[in-house]
């Protein structure tokens, strides 16, 4: 990640001090290669088809007008579904990220803040999703690499304190539940090196 940013140079070791005062060149040609790679796969349009099993063979002939009609709604259904998502602009983001740091991962999840119930559509939200930084996921077992088998994942961020409090009042959490929720103190970055912190001055 560093070496796209132009960093190859920012780990000078602390018993070499003498070694601050002398050029650093640097000569970038990670981030182009990194960016050409990455614009060769988001080139390509992406997007899911249903079709009967053998569709297009001798089989295929077999089905039933009704199955191919399931497969045409569906296509339809997956294509609105993938606008409202903005799944192109999340694949582009999984992409860089994949390509800076060797892992991309695509969260999706239903949002009940959404929309309302009607005859037309009886269930509340929508589905939503979010490219999600790797150091905000934990899986149960790391050295299990098919993502299927993984006993539990755990998704976690960030937030202001007040819209945390707010999200819990209206899902019923008890009050004294509520009160132990807490600002983040001041911590050292391990990445920046720089101080941070939720509170306001």
């Amino acid at each position: 990640d560093r070496f796209i940013a132009g960093e190859q140079w920012s780990a000078i070791p602390a018993n070499q001090p003498q070694l601050k005062s002398l050029p650093r060149p640097v000569m970038n040609i990670t981030k182009q290669i990194v960016n050409f790679k990455a614009a060769s796969i988001k080139g390509e349009n992406v997007k899911m088809i249903f079709s009967p099993f053998g569709a297009g063979s001798a089989e295929g002939e077999a089905f039933s007008d009704e199955i191919r009609d399931l497969g045409e709604l569906l296509n339809r259904l997956t294509s609105v579904t993938w606008e409202k998502a903005k799944l192109d602009f999340i694949c582009s983001r999984a992409v860089d990220r994949a390509a800076a740091t060797g892992i991309g991962i695509a969260y999706f999840y239903w949002d009940k803040s959404v929309g309302s119930k009607s005859k037309e559509s009886p269930f509340l939200g929508d589905i939503r999703a979010e490219c999600l930084d790797a150091m905000y996921v934990g899986f149960g077992n790391p050295n299990e690499l098919d993502v299927q088998k993984q006993p539990y994942i755990v998704v976690s961020g960030r937030a202001d304190l007040d819209s945390l409090i707010t999200e819990a009042r209206k899902n019923g959490l008890p009050e004294d539940e509520i009160k132990r929720l807490n600002e983040d103190e001041p911590e050292q970055d391990k990445y920046s090196g720089a101080e941070h912190s939720n509170r306001e001055n």
